[in-house]
């Protein structure tokens, strides 16, 4: 049973090796897919201290807790506008037009003209930054309040 593989007349290999390697990639990819994932546990952990069921943050919506968060949402996306206003107008344009505009990359590469791996380009280049500047003033503000 564990002789070697026949196929097209050559020797390659024994089925053992052959069903070992299945099941490696088998593991190999269960892996890749639980570390994609990063799935958490459903089940609601209890404070040691008090017995205390304990609402993991994931679950809980900031926005309906208080007026504190309505307001963090709305200065949130004030911020990112005014972001967006202090981009190139090549990228702000490009930005109006796949996000705001909807367009999608295609559309936004007819609109001016310029070709579809242009305006990837520009996206992926604008959300970088647009992160970086959202991260430094995060960063600020907690410096600030420290």
């Amino acid at each position: 049973m564990c002789g070697p593989v026949r196929g097209s007349g050559k020797d390659r290999g024994s089925v053992k090796g052959w069903l070992y390697r299945i099941a490696t990639n088998l593991a190999l990819n269960h892996l890749r897919t639980v570390r994609r994932r990063r799935e958490q546990a459903l089940e609601i952990p209890t404070s040691d201290d008090n017995d205390e069921i304990t609402t993991p943050v994931w679950m809980i919506d900031a926005d309906a807790v208080d007026a504190q968060g309505q307001l963090g949402k709305a200065g949130s996306a004030q911020l990112l506008q005014q972001l967006i206003k202090e981009l190139p107008e090549d990228k702000r344009e490009v930005i109006r037009l796949v996000h705001e505009s909807e367009t999608g990359v295609r559309g936004a590469a007819e609109v001016p003209g310029i070709p579809e791996g242009t305006v990837k380009s520009r996206l992926h280049y604008t959300m970088k930054q647009l992160t970086k500047a959202w991260y430094d003033h995060q960063n600020n503000l907690n410096d600030l309040q420290s």
